[in-house]
């Protein structure tokens, strides 16, 4: 897999030495004489593939204010990460998926109690290390984690839904997904010293990177593979997640086929979809409407003094651009590449 450099984009040289310390303080953090807690935890971190985005922010942030990398920040660079782990071993739970990262999912090789069990104990640990910096960051903590609870059931809620509205779509991704980017940022504001405004604006600016970043992913869950993005792809079709290309084609002249193929989807149904999204403009735009977000999470970075700005604001193109080319199979990239600038 390609992975994207955030280290380029976002000018942190050090970058791998400061998420070196993040790893050893995940894993300091869930240490454990309980078994049944530690082995899948163990196997789960060692099979990991991560991008590490969100504490990459969160120091990114720090560094362009001119801050040091120290203890607190590393806890905070912890308590997201963790809450991003558990939040993926919940979604394997109600995807009912059997691997992640090429590994057993925790509810595949120990069940679904385990599992629910385990992404319970992460969050709570991530409560904890946000604890340790203070109350404020604890509360930012508290409600990313209820904020997903709501985009999640949400989502849910519309589960096999044709006539998912559009609103309620980007509903569900607010609370899944850019809750805990807007969260990111708000911790590295508030390690860095910065005001409430300046504050503000950076969860503004997490908070639309995030919608532009999930946006992406459910493109790429139609056109990437697996080796390409890291995991399984097709999940949200397979499972009756309808997201936003669909949602752009079964409201135009392409609904009513659409709907056919989806009453009894099966996988090999998968490419005749996504060529009726591609040949009626869907997944462009889906690309558009990712493309907004990504200029509005660049515009609110106005409102930031200080040169974390400048670590920010190649962030949310460099990925989309990078994504939507180098993680898209061979066979969609001629027109995917029309679409792009």
């Amino acid at each position: 897999m390609n992975t994207f450099d955030l280290t380029t984009v976002l000018g942190v040289p050090d970058l791998a030495d400061h998420l070196s310390r993040v790893e050893q303080g995940i894993n300091r953090t869930l240490l454990s004489d309980n078994r049944y807690l530690s082995q899948p935890i163990r196997r789960l971190l060692r099979g990991r593939r991560a991008k590490q985005l969100r504490p990459s922010l969160l120091i990114a942030i720090v560094i362009g204010q001119g801050q040091q990398i120290n203890d607190l920040v590393i806890t905070g660079c912890v308590a997201v990460e963790l809450v991003h782990i558990a939040s993926l071993v919940h979604d394997d739970v109600i995807d009912t998926a059997d691997e992640r990262w090429g590994i057993p999912t925790i509810n595949g090789h120990e069940g679904v109690n385990r599992a629910i069990v385990v992404g319970d104990y992460l969050l709570a640990k991530a409560c904890l290390q946000a604890a340790a910096i203070s109350a404020p960051a604890a509360k930012i903590i508290a409600s990313t984690i209820a904020a997903l609870c709501d985009g999640q059931t949400r989502e849910l809620a519309d589960k096999g839904n044709t006539d998912r509205s559009k609103a309620a779509y980007l509903a569900a991704v607010s609370g899944k997904t850019a809750a805990l980017l807007s969260a990111v940022c708000q911790l590295g504001g508030m390690c860095a010293g910065l005001t409430t405004s300046q504050m503000s604006a950076l969860a503004r600016f997490g908070q639309d990177f995030g919608m532009a970043f999930q946006i992406v992913d459910d493109i790429l869950d139609l056109v990437s593979t697996p080796a390409l993005s890291g995991k399984p792809v097709g999940q949200d079709l397979s499972a009756g997640i309808y997201t936003l290309p669909l949602l752009f084609a079964l409201a135009g002249s392409s609904g009513d086929t659409l709907r056919i193929l989806l009453k009894d989807y099966q996988p090999h149904d998968q490419s005749a979809i996504i060529d009726i999204l591609l040949r009626d403009s869907s997944i462009e735009k889906a690309i558009q409407i990712a493309q907004k977000y990504s200029q509005s999470s660049i515009q609110a970075l106005q409102n930031l003094g200080g040169s974390s700005a400048i670590n920010l604001i190649n962030l949310p193109n460099a990925y989309l651009n990078w994504a939507l080319k180098q993680a898209v199979a061979g066979s969609y990239r001629p027109a995917i590449a029309k679409i792009l600038p």
